[in-house]
């Protein structure tokens, strides 16, 4: 029985491009389901194995109508979310087991809003020249697994630039589709894991230990992406606890802004579960900021350069008072023991004593804020290294086990799907 995959696009504009996606995937042994996501009349899909924006838009007749008059930004969004509800019910019905998209702006926009929505490790590729030049991938991808491929020219009509790009979409998803692309969590205990660069060798050390103790450790970058990643696997249960050995998340949310801005509410996942949660000071004591987009007053600071281009600036008394209070806050709801690791000499690299980023009085002014703040949910233990080693690692790592050990006050909240993503709003014309 051949595999199904549904192929997303606007029939409006983009028929020619959707009939040799058809093609070249059945050539591969794959069928193509196509779905005309159009936010303007056109004439019926029409074709075998498709679906039109009717079927799309059935149970929604009436509040369509009611944007006749809107603007076409309304439009795109209302349809946005059609679409991700139509293609997650034929994932729910195992009607498909891959999807594509190939266009511009707005075809990516209906197209992702669906893939978005549907599970890590299915199989999506989107093909489009929103992926080209200074535009942000994140309007692309969000915080989703898809697959990408650059289109250098226009999607308007099959030539030979076009048709090579719609090859590599088209063998990429039939490749995933008859591959193991799709995401197979272990029978054994599974833990995530914080990290970043400065904090990297710590992680090295917990993740050797685990896998010494037959645990799967999964290491999650905490610039703005990984934390919002962690706490979806959380709450999709996909995870069995955490070791935050980086933080750095909350405090650029503290600061609503910085190059690590973007996972908000970070720890609420862990909380809410009850699930194992142990905790490190790391990556609480510094912002980070492109060195051109410095805000008043922090240029003059202390921080370090990453890179060429990006800044790690150290946290004021006053400011770690309200990053350290802000992240006890939320662990005062834990309902089982929170370890709270606090490394004596140093929070991260550069910060031994006498290094650019050490200031033993913001640290101690951070970790006495969270512990005031965190109520009496947090174990306190003072560890005589520097965070950024591997002793650190392989210690918090023995910690995490030992809490996984400790039962909880009350049981876990079950599993919930990652949540879908909410399609932003679209500005300016659409593909064509």
């Amino acid at each position: 029985m051949m595999r199904s995959a549904a192929i997303l696009g606007s029939w409006d504009t983009k028929r020619d491009e959707m009939r040799y996606m058809r093609t070249r995937l059945a050539d591969a042994g794959v069928l193509g389901r196509l779905i005309d996501v159009s936010t303007v009349s056109t004439d019926q899909l029409g074709e075998v194995d498709g679906y039109g924006a009717r079927d799309i838009l059935r149970g929604r007749e009436e509040r369509w109508a009611g944007l006749a008059g809107a603007g076409r930004g309304a439009k795109i969004d209302f349809m946005a979310e059609a679409v991700r509800d139509f293609v997650l019910g034929l994932y729910l019905s195992g009607e498909i087991e891959g999807v594509i998209s190939a266009g511009g702006l707005q075809n990516m926009t209906l197209a992702t809003a669906a893939m978005k929505a549907l599970p890590v490790g299915f199989p999506k590729v989107m093909a489009t020249t929103v992926a080209t030049g200074r535009r942000p991938f994140v309007s692309v991808v969000g915080e989703s697994d898809i697959v990408v491929i650059p289109a250098l020219a226009d999607l308007a009509g099959l030539n030979f630039v076009t048709r090579s790009t719609l090859d590599k979409a088209c063998e990429c998803l039939a490749g995933m589709m008859t591959g193991r692309s799709q995401l197979q969590r272990p029978a054994g205990q599974v833990v995530g894991l914080t990290l970043m660069g400065v904090t990297s060798e710590s992680a090295t050390g917990a993740i050797e230990e685990f896998v010494r103790l037959g645990l799967e450790p999964v290491g999650f970058h905490a610039t703005g992406t990984g934390g919002i990643v962690l706490e979806e696997f959380v709450a999709a249960g996909l995870i069995d606890g955490v070791l935050e050995l980086n933080l750095h998340e909350v405090v650029s949310e503290h600061f609503g802004g910085g190059y690590s801005y973007g996972a908000l509410g970070r720890l609420r996942a862990s909380v809410e579960r009850g699930v194992p949660l142990v905790v490190t000071p790391g990556g609480l004591d510094f912002v980070d900021y492109w060195v051109e987009d410095f805000a008043p007053g922090l240029a003059d600071r202390r921080y370090v350069l990453h890179n060429g281009t990006l800044a790690h600036i150290k946290l004021t008394l006053d400011e770690a008072t309200e990053v350290g209070a802000l992240v006890g806050s939320r662990l005062a709801a834990a309902t089982r023991p929170v370890p709270l690791l606090v490394p004596t000499l140093g929070l991260r690299a550069e910060g031994r004593p006498g290094e650019a980023m050490s200031d033993p009085e913001v640290d101690q002014a951070l970790v006495a804020a969270l512990v005031g703040s965190a109520a009496g949910a947090v174990q306190v233990e003072e560890v005589p290294l520097h965070l950024n080693t591997r002793e650190f690692g392989r210690l918090a790592a023995a910690r995490y086990v030992a809490a996984a050990q400790h039962p909880a006050a009350s049981p876990a909240l079950p599993p919930t799907l990652p949540p879908s993503a909410t399609p932003a709003p679209v500005a300016g014309e659409g593909d064509r």
